[in-house]
């Protein structure tokens, strides 16, 4: 059995009536992690609580100071005052879980707390929509447990339905248990990369811009964004060269010669 302990940095506000979480873990071109990240800075949210799990990976971390540092997951929290009290958490980590049976106690450790303590009414997860190759204007995919709130997202601009397919690791399986055994909605909100990329501040942006047009977090998204859009500026070799490459090769495949068939 998968052994968690929490760390309590500050105590919740006792008044939350209903709240929403967003959820980035570490995954391909660690745009989940981007984009929670990001918000957790331009929101200047408050960190609440760390969770240290026993089946992340079998090491620490060492900081650019020489000090150890133990992989957690760390929960924040961020109260908006526009139109009316809006409640967020935010949750992102250093790993994620390494087996399928960690993964799934991760999710529903997570699940269970947003429900019961955060009373959640909305559960997101960010990550990756893998692509083999890149776009200048990446779209974000979108699927829920809720036909309601799934129309709701997808009428976002560059929000495309995501149907048929699969969300692997806790950035899918956490939005659907909560979903399942706690009764809250989970969406997927997953950004058009492709795994060449280490990072991929593009699609963590795109997922940004469409929960704002969602949720209304704030009325210029760029507000949301400085750090992104810094990160975009200084990566942008890499991306071009990454985006070449992969376009190259998408060349190549359709003008190999074709076997006959008869």
């Amino acid at each position: 059995m998968t052994e968690f302990n929490l760390k309590t940095i500050q105590q919740i506000p006792s008044d939350i009536d209903k709240s929403i979480v967003l959820i980035g873990m570490p995954g391909i071109a660690s745009v989940g992690k981007l984009c929670i990240s990001s918000l957790i800075n331009a929101l200047s949210a408050t960190k609440v609580a760390e969770v240290f799990c026993s089946d992340f990976p079998p090491h620490v971390l060492v900081e650019p100071d020489g000090l150890l540092y133990v992989p957690r997951t760390t929960i924040y929290h961020s109260r908006l005052e526009d139109g009316g009290t809006k409640d967020l958490f935010l949750i992102t980590g250093d790993y994620q879980p390494t087996t399928s049976i960690g993964v799934y106690e991760f999710a529903d450790y997570l699940a269970k707390k947003c429900a019961e303590e955060f009373k959640a009414e909305l559960v997101i997860a960010t990550a990756a929509f893998v692509r083999d190759n890149l776009t200048e204007i990446p779209h974000v995919f979108i699927s829920s447990t809720s036909q309601e709130t799934l129309d709701s997202f997808i009428e976002a601009d560059k929000a495309e339905l995501f149907k048929n397919g699969t969300v692997t690791g806790a950035n899918g399986i956490i939005p659907a248990m909560a979903a399942a055994l706690y009764d809250v909605t989970g969406v997927c909100c997953l950004g058009e990369t492709a795994p060449v990329l280490q990072s991929d501040p593009r699609a963590a942006r795109a997922i940004i811009e469409v929960l704002n047009q969602t949720l209304h977090i704030s009325n210029d998204v760029t507000n949301l964004t400085p750090f992104l859009d810094e990160l975009i500026k200084e990566i942008e070799p890499v991306y071009r060269e990454a985006k070449n490459k992969l376009d190259m090769d998408k060349m190549r495949d359709r003008t190999r010669d074709q076997p006959y068939i008869s």
